[in-house]
Formats: structure tokens, C-alpha cells, sequence
């Protein structure tokens, strides 16, 4: 009973670090999706939205709009993909046309595709002078780094915790509970002994359902305020300042 006292505790220590070592990076991933969006919208924004010097001033200004309606669309549309197991097409239609909505929404990864079309919309800009060869290589890079934040979200969501894992800390929970009041007896009082073996489960299933809880992390990442977080950075980015601030 003693022996298997130290290797219980392993297991259960094992498992439950792993959990929060994945619920951390769940975190980490979703606060760099927030900061790169917030970063692309203010680049974009001060490049093609700010900026009365361009050579062609309403497409700049379209692909601003446009740039906004994708970075939206990304977070709804990431979030949807890891925690639903059929994505809705309403954020998408409220965004974009009718023909570009069902385009998008046909597609097996909107996520990606959404950040593909937002790298073309970008391109365009660069090829008929609105953007800098400095302004483009900096939004591509942002670009890239949210296309990498999405791909750790795949990883985690398609990984989860191998169940042999669980079932086996379970099991050996189990065995080592029911032992328990029958190495107690003789050694106390039976009410002693009940309350005991019940203190000690309690810790125990406690320490598991912990465990249980943040196997998928994307369930308990606040993901639906943290893509409201982005709206309000989208409005605050392309929120015109008055002529006098513009620089």
C-alpha cells in the first residue's frame, strides 16, 4: 500500500501538469492572436486609412475596410473551429457580401483562408503604391505570425490527452481508495477510519477532476470575451483621429 502511495501521486501530478501546461499555451496563443490583430489593424489603419498622400486614395481606403471586416472575422471564425462542432455562417454574412460569405463559408479551414484573402487584399495595395516595400514586409510578418498562432491552436485542439492516461490514474485511484479503509482498520476508531478514507478520496477525485476540467482547453479560455476584445480593438485602431493628430 505504500509503495503504490508514491507512484498514485506521480501519476496524478504527471497528468495534471501536462493539463495546465496545455491550458497555458491555449492562453499564450489566444493573448499573441489579440496583440497581432491589434498590430495589423493600427498598421494597416495609419498605411492605407490615415494617409491622404496615397496615389490611389479610395482603394486604399476599400482595403482598409476590407483588411477590418477579415481581422474580425478571424477571431469569430477561430473560435468557432475549436469549440463547435459545426461553424455558423452568421458572423460571416454579417461581414461580407452574399458571393464572398458562401465562398468563405465552403471553405474546410475559414480561418486560414481568411488571413489568405487578407494577405491578397495587402498584396494589391503593395503592387499599386499604397503600401511602403517596409509597410508591407511588417504587416506580412504579423500576417505569418497569426497564421503560426492558429496552426498551435489546430495542434492543441487535434492532440488532446492520450485517454490510456486517464483511464489508467482512474484505475489506480480506485484500487488504491478501496485499500484504503481496510489498511485503516484496526488502527482507529471505525468513524475515524470513515471520515478518513472520505477526507482522502475527496483530495484525490478532486486532484482528477482538476485534470478532467482542463484537458481541453479551449473549453475554459474565455475565447468568445477575448474576440470581443479584438472588436473593440478593431474600432479603436480605425477610430479616425481628429486632422490635427494625424501627424
Amino acid at each position: 500500500f505504500s509503495i503504490g502511495m508514491p507512484a498514485l501521486s506521480l501519476l496524478l501530478v504527471f497528468r495534471t501538469n501536462n493539463t495546465y501546461m496545455r491550458l497555458n499555451e491555449a492562453r499564450a496563443l489566444w493573448g499573441r492572436a489579440v496583440f497581432l490583430t491589434r498590430n495589423i489593424a493600427q498598421g494597416v489603419a495609419t498605411a492605407l486609412l490615415f494617409d491622404d498622400d496615397l496615389p490611389q486614395k479610395a482603394a486604399a481606403r476599400d482595403a482598409a475596410a476590407a483588411s477590418c471586416r477579415y481581422l474580425a472575422a478571424f477571431g469569430w471564425e477561430l473560435n468557432a473551429k475549436l469549440t463547435s462542432p459545426t461553424c455558423p455562417d452568421d458572423v460571416l454574412r454579417a461581414l461580407f457580401p452574399p458571393n464572398e460569405a458562401n465562398w468563405l463559408a465552403a471553405q474546410r479551414n475559414r480561418p486560414i483562408q481568411i488571413l489568405a484573402a487578407l494577405r491578397r487584399v495587402l498584396h494589391a495595395q503593395y503592387r499599386a503604391g499604397n503600401l511602403a516595400v517596409h509597410e508591407h514586409r511588417k504587416l506580412e510578418e504579423d500576417i505569418r505570425d497569426l497564421d503560426l498562432v492558429a496552426g498551435g491552436c489546430e495542434r492543441l485542439f487535434s492532440s488532446p490527452v492520450p485517454p490510456t492516461m486517464s483511464r489508467h490514474v482512474i484505475r489506480c485511484m480506485v484500487l488504491w481508495l478501496l485499500a484504503l479503509p481496510l489498511v485503516l482498520a484496526g488502527t482507529m476508531a471505525p468513524v475515524a477510519v470513515a471520515f478518513w478514507v472520505f477526507v482522502t478520496s475527496y483530495i484525490f477525485v478532486g486532484i482528477e477532476e482538476v485534470g478532467v476540467q482542463v484537458e481541453q482547453p479551449f473549453e475554459i479560455v474565455p475565447m468568445t470575451q477575448l474576440c470581443r476584445t479584438v472588436m473593440a480593438n478593431l474600432e479603436d485602431a480605425f477610430l479616425q483621429p481628429p486632422p490635427e493628430l494625424r501627424g
